[in-house]
């Protein structure tokens, strides 16, 4: 299972540049797709002011109490204040927030004179880098081209350095992936396992599944198990009352999937939609698969909810689904 901040995973366990953790989970991002490694930067429109240096603590501490939690663009990948020197002057240039947060320049000025006496000598809009930049070499290069970036190493290396996995229990799941497929009535197939954290350190498996008609996405495992949980929380909301009856949250939320398939498009968003807490699948699916084949459904911004994707890496166990799924077609007729 996965865990933040706790105990870091021994170095010797984590694959930082290729994001492999004990040599068996590969972590799926948007960044690692094609559509992603441009260094061409998703730029979004912010306002810009002009200071005397001497006024920089009281804009900083506007910013920080007044501004950050509550612009909904971070934009704390940005060096707020820029030093600039025009002739016998020194002017402090600063980003102030975005223009979806303040939309007019008399929006701006009565936001400002509100939480301070600072005097803004010039006030204009220049569009920025809206996300952090994923490496040094295009931090530099942005900082360069639109305004200077906060580098502060690659917030995913941290990530991979703090995740843990209970390892024996992450194998158990997929030999009962592989198990269960190699039973399967139909080809092609797909199987879901939906499970829980437990205190003990492992996971409590709610729901096994089998898609029943790949031609129908509502018939694919990832579906029929949401369905599932759909069910037992209809059962539980019907069961409480009073002072047992607990608030009605997301049906899957912070759940783990564990996928023999890459999950479809529509069974990606149902996930996303459901507020999954990770999935683990074993063979991606160029076509139809919505994480890593196709639009990085899951980890892509603009999106209501991100969770982590792993994909099982390890060869013994692709090469025994890839011959359970030959041997299906076999015996289902299917020409190859």
């Amino acid at each position: 299972m996965a865990r933040r901040g706790r105990t870091p995973v021994v170095s010797d366990y984590v694959d930082i540049e290729n994001g492999i953790i004990h040599g068996v989970l590969k972590q799926v991002r948007a960044q690692d797709s094609d559509s992603f490694r441009s260094k061409t930067a998703s730029l979004v429109e912010v306002w810009c002011c002009e200071i005397i240096p001497t006024q920089a603590q009281l804009l900083a501490n506007v910013i920080r109490d007044h501004i950050n939690s509550n612009d909904e663009v971070s934009l704390i990948h940005l060096k707020r204040f820029l030093k600039e020197e025009r002739s016998d002057v020194t002017v402090l240039k600063a980003v102030l927030c975005s223009t979806t947060f303040l939309e007019t320049e008399e929006a701006v000025m009565t936001f400002i004179a509100a939480h301070t006496n600072i005097d803004i000598k010039c006030l204009y809009t220049i569009e920025v880098p809206k996300y952090p930049a994923r490496t040094k070499e295009i931090s530099d290069l942005w900082s360069d081209t639109y305004w200077p970036m906060s580098w502060k190493g690659n917030p995913n290396h941290q990530f991979l350095n703090s995740v843990t996995f209970n390892m024996d229990f992450e194998k158990s799941i997929v030999n009962k992936l592989i198990e269960k497929y190699k039973q399967s009535l139909t080809y092609p197939c797909s199987v879901t396992i939906i499970a829980k954290e437990t205190e003990n350190n492992e996971g409590e498996i709610l729901a096994i599944t089998r898609s029943t008609d790949c031609t129908n996405p509502y018939n694919h495992s990832v579906m029929q198990a949401i369905d599932f949980i759909s069910e037992s929380e209809k059962q539980r909301r019907k069961l409480a009352t009073g002072k047992h009856k607990e608030p009605s949250n997301y049906l899957c939320h912070n759940l783990w999937f564990y996928v023999t398939h890459e999950p479809c498009v529509m069974c990606c968003m149902a996930l996303v939609h459901s507020r999954i807490g990770r999935i683990i699948y074993l063979k991606e699916s160029p076509q139809s698969g919505g994480l890593e084949s196709n639009y990085q459904l899951g980890d892509r911004d603009g999106l209501n909810w991100k969770f982590d994707i792993w994909k099982w890496i390890d060869q013994k166990d692709i090469d025994t689904l890839d011959s359970l799924g030959k041997n299906l077609q076999v015996e289902h007729n299917v020409n190859y």
